[in-house]
Formats: C-alpha cells, structure tokens, sequence
C-alpha cells in the first residue's frame, strides 16, 4: 500500500525527500511563528507596552452599559452584539481622532483584557493595522502617527465587535493557513493551525506516490484552504472542492481566483461526495465533528459567531463523518487513501467507525497532533 510508505526513510538526495526536507522546515517555521505570536501576546499583556510604545498614558477610561461620559475621548461608539452569557450588551468606547496609534493600542489592549480576550494585545495590534492598512511591524515604528476621524471610527467599531466575542480573522477578513492568506467570514469556519496536519499527511502521501497527478476531493471546503493548500504544494494534483453550502463554496471560489488555482483547484456543491462523478485517488475532509452536547461549551467566538453547519456533528460527533464513510466506496478508486480529522476525544470510536462501514480498508491509523492529542485518521484501501 502506498500509505503504509510515508515514513519509509529515503535517500536524502532523493528529490521527493527534499521536499518532504523542505515542507518539514516550513511548517517548524509556521509552529514557530505561531509561538512567538503568542510569546509577544503574552508579554506585551504583562508590561501593557511594546518596545515602540514606552510610558504612554492610558486616558481611556471603559464602561459596559449606558452612562455618562468617560475620559476625554470622543466619537462614543455603541455596539450592540452577542455577549457571552448577555444575549445583547451596550459597548461603549471612546477615542478622539488624534490620537497616537501608541495610545489607541493601549486602550484598546485594556478594554480587551476587561472584556477576557486572552490575546488582547495582539488583537489590537492585528486590528489596528487593518484599519491603517499596514502590517503590524508598521505600528511600531509609527507610534506617534495621529489616527484621523474616520480611522479612529473604525478601529472603535471593530474593538468593539471584538469585545463581543467576534473572532479577529472576521474582523479583518483574513486568515492565513499554511502559509496562503485567505479570505474568510461569517459563512466559513476559520482554518485552524491543526489542520495543517491534514495537510501534511496527504502531501507526504503525494510525495510517496510514483505518480504525481493525483485527483483529490477535499469533502466540507469550506474556504478551501486545505484543497488550496494541497494544489500550492502538489503542483500536478486535481482537487476537487466541495460543500453543501453555497455560502461557503462562494468564499472558496474567491480564494482560488486569488491564488491563481481555477486550472487545478474545481468547487462543486455537494451533499459529502453525492454529486461528484469522478472517481479521486485521495479523499481528504474536515467535518463537522462537535457533538451537540458540548455546542454550548464552546467558546463564545466559535458558538456565536462560526457557522454551526461546518460545527456540528450530532449526538457522538460522528455523524457527517459516518454518512461520507458510507458513500466512500462507490468514489474512492482502489488503493486510495482517505484523511479525516477529528476531535480530539473520538480516536477509539473513530477507528471503531472505520472497521464497521469500511471493513476491507487495508491500513487503518491514527495520528496526534502537535500537542499530542488525537486529530486525524488515515485510511487505506
């Protein structure tokens, strides 16, 4: 079985060695970044500075609800939006047009942290820069620049937005994933750095193939990052992208113009694999897997906001999961392989899935993620 190759230790001047070389160190660089994000976050929340941004006052004084005024700043903005455990709350900010962007991350960073945002520096920093139309870097070496009336009214109304729980990557549109920007909103789930996982396992796949030109569905595409991210790295591979939803595939559609992939990347609404016709070498999908009874633990970004279709899985979690593994025969040809991710607690039952609706499967695995959690199983038939 092809599959059971992934691991096998190759001649290093093999050149499908060297790229598995180079993917492994894109993706260190990826989890280092990741870290250092959060490292920064962290330490800018314990000092309430940056290195560009020394001994700024903090004159923004914060309240939640009606009242009077509060500090000196002014344009007050009120937001009404879903609060965790409010179902609608006043958010009330204020800051004046002319103030230094130093200042504005300040405050923006303490009415974060007041509101719970465990990265709230670094919310203000992402969100800032969006408003100016900058990278982040940009902040800190123009921290005297005077924000204008209408920038200040905008960074107003997205602090606030995030007060409410609104995810960042909404906020600003964008969200990057394996090293690709894409675009995301409401109608999509944001992409999450452990399914990068996935990623690398159908890549590693590809690569231990003799044949290159692979044809892949990526099942719930959603923005299509995993199925853009496979064609970036798998030049000769087809990918077909799929959902049910046309909301999603509407997103999906503007990331592969943006990326230039309409030759290699097709979108197609389908229910799992129903309506595509074509038999693919690769299956890969990342379902919907919360199970109802913890829909309400999530965390108030993911549950008030995220779109619950690409969330929720049923009583155990399993069962878009299961309904796929049941139309996989009929679209997988021989010797395919399937790549699923799933929560981190459905490993035994998972595997248990697979033996009972895909008995004559070959290689049946499961793989941890970075912090050794179980997230995705692999399948070969």
């Amino acid at each position: 079985m092809a599959i059971l190759q992934v691991n096998v230790t190759r001649d290093s001047d093999n050149p499908e060695d060297r790229n598995i070389q180079r993917r492994n160190a894109q993706r260190n660089n990826r989890r280092q970044s990741r870290t250092e994000s959060r490292t920064e976050s962290r330490t800018e929340h314990r000092t309430g500075q940056h290195s560009g941004v020394r001994n700024v006052a903090h004159n923004a004084h914060f309240r939640t609800g009606g009242g009077k005024e509060a500090g000196p700043f002014e344009n007050l903005m009120r937001h009404r939006g879903p609060m965790h455990g409010d179902a609608w709350q006043a958010i009330l900010w204020r800051l004046s047009p002319g103030t230094p962007v130093g200042r504005a991350m300040v405050s923006a960073t303490q009415r974060l942290e007041e509101a719970g945002s465990p990265s709230a520096h670094l919310d203000a920093q992402v969100i800032l820069a969006h408003v100016l139309g900058q990278d982040r870097s940009w902040l800190f070496a123009h921290y005297d620049y005077a924000l204008d009336e209408e920038e200040a009214a905008r960074f107003i109304e997205l602090v606030a937005r995030r007060v409410a729980h609104e995810p960042v990557a909404y906020l600003v549109g964008r969200k990057e994933f394996y090293g690709l920007e894409l675009a995301v909103d409401g109608r999509v789930l944001i992409p999450r750095p452990e399914t990068e996982l996935l990623v690398d396992a159908v890549l590693d796949h590809i690569d231990s193939r003799g044949d290159k030109r692979v044809v892949m569905a990526d099942v719930g595409t959603g923005s299509g990052a995993i199925a853009l991210a496979v064609a970036a790295n798998a030049p000769a591979a087809t990918i077909y992208a799929l959902d049910i939803s046309d909301h999603a595939l509407s997103v999906a559609r503007r990331n592969v113009d943006a990326h230039g992939k309409q030759d290699q990347v097709t979108t197609l609404k389908s229910d799992l694999l129903a309506d595509l016709t074509v038999p693919v070498d690769i299956i890969a999908a990342n379902l919907p897997y919360i199970n109802s009874g913890t829909m309400d633990e999530l965390e108030a970004g993911v549950r008030e906001y995220e779109p619950h279709l690409a969330l929720a899985g049923g009583p155990d979690g399993l069962d878009v999961i299961r309904e796929l593994l049941q139309q996989i025969p009929a679209r997988l040809k021989p010797g395919g392989v399937i790549f699923l991710e799933i929560g981190s607690d459905q490993g035994p039952a998972a595997l248990e899935l697979v033996h009972t609706l895909l008995p004559t499967a070959t290689y049946v695995g499961l793989r941890e993620d970075y912090h050794g959690l179980d997230r995705l199983v692999v399948i070969g038939t």
